[in-house]
């Protein structure tokens, strides 16, 4: 498991256990949304028009800086004030 948290952040048990129950509801929604897909597509009618609008996402650079300012962000203001 992945956590998305700053470093510097205290994980408790329980907090440990929000997030794994988060995942694990996450986990259930993709897999429903899967077999819908799955089930759909066995339809070549409907395959053919998922293609058909399917669009490749620009590739992004593998260099993206933006999760370290967000980082950066809430070192700096760990209360999310505004300034």
């Amino acid at each position: 498991m992945r956590l998305s948290l700053p470093l510097y952040q205290r994980v408790t048990p329980k907090k440990l256990l929000q997030l794994l129950n988060q995942d694990i509801k996450n986990l259930k929604e993709s897999t429903q949304g899967l077999m819908s897909d799955i089930e759909s597509f066995q339809y070549p009618a409907n395959l053919k028009q998922f293609l058909k609008d399917f669009r490749i996402p620009p590739r992004q650079d593998e260099f993206d800086l933006s999760d370290l300012f967000e980082e950066f962000e809430m070192m700096n203001n760990p209360f999310g004030h505004k300034r």
